[in-house]
């Protein structure tokens, strides 16, 4: 079109066009068609960003189910002494009751080991201990202090966690072990490391600690994220050590 009606104004002499405007016009024609393009994949990028946006708003707006009571008791002092009276769980109030009447005492310095077949409950069971979920019935108790009377955080603050499936960021090692401790020094990550029987390992990459793995640690063994994962449950100097596999 620039080209058929350019030719047409240069012939007839219409407003001053040259062939020289022409061309010079036909090549800034040329060089907007590629953002003009771009221009349409970005709106295709808004329209993904608003619909993710609008999930992760949905989360982040979520009510918070599991809170303090006004009163709640802080722990500063927790031993680590966990008892289990009568409790019942479900994981809503029409749902099949999962545990039935749980009864059990973990002192401290004591190891309990929780064994079953796939889909006994026990997951469901850890879960209570750091309110991920309240009981339907019954009681957990800390150093004899139901748990539902404590300042969630300071509960939480004192136990660690190590999953079967554990989460790594893509950072370095020593960020990794020292997620829960930032201001942890090397000292400290040492320690932790060598307790989890990672030390040997890690020093084995010629970065060391400050080696970056690779998003969810796909960059190391299975075996390497899961002691990674319990150095970093051991810095924070637990009362209660969760291991959601015991192997």
């Amino acid at each position: 079109l620039v080209l058929f009606f350019g030719a047409v104004m240069e012939q007839n002499n219409i407003g001053g066009v040259t062939v020289g405007l022409v061309v010079a016009f036909n090549a800034y024609v040329l060089i907007l068609a590629q953002p003009i393009r771009f221009l349409g994949f970005v709106i295709l990028l808004i329209t993904q960003a608003i619909s993710s946006a609008e999930r992760v708003f949905e989360i982040l707006d979520a009510p918070v189910e599991i809170q303090s009571k006004p009163e709640a008791v802080v722990m500063d002092h927790m031993k680590g002494h966990i008892k289990f009276e009568n409790v019942k769980f479900s994981y809503d109030e029409a749902s099949t009751v999962v545990l039935h009447d749980i009864n059990f005492e973990a002192k401290p310095g004591q190891i309990v080991a929780l064994l079953g077949p796939t889909g006994a409950g026990k997951s469901s069971l850890v879960n209570l201990i750091p309110r991920f979920y309240d009981v339907t019935d019954g009681r957990i108790s800390v150093d004899d202090v139901d748990i539902r009377d404590m300042e969630v955080s300071s509960l939480r603050d004192r136990i660690g966690i190590v999953l079967q499936k554990s989460l790594l960021f893509s950072a370095t090692i020593r960020e990794n072990i020292a997620y829960g401790k930032p201001d942890a020094s090397d000292e400290e990550v040492f320690a932790a490391a060598k307790a989890a029987n990672a030390h040997d390992f890690i020093t084995e990459f010629s970065e060391g600690y400050d080696t970056v793995v690779g998003e969810r640690g796909v960059t190391l063994s299975g075996g390497q994220r899961q002691r990674v994962a319990i150095a970093r449950a051991i810095l924070i100097d637990p009362r209660i050590m969760i291991l959601a596999d015991s192997t």
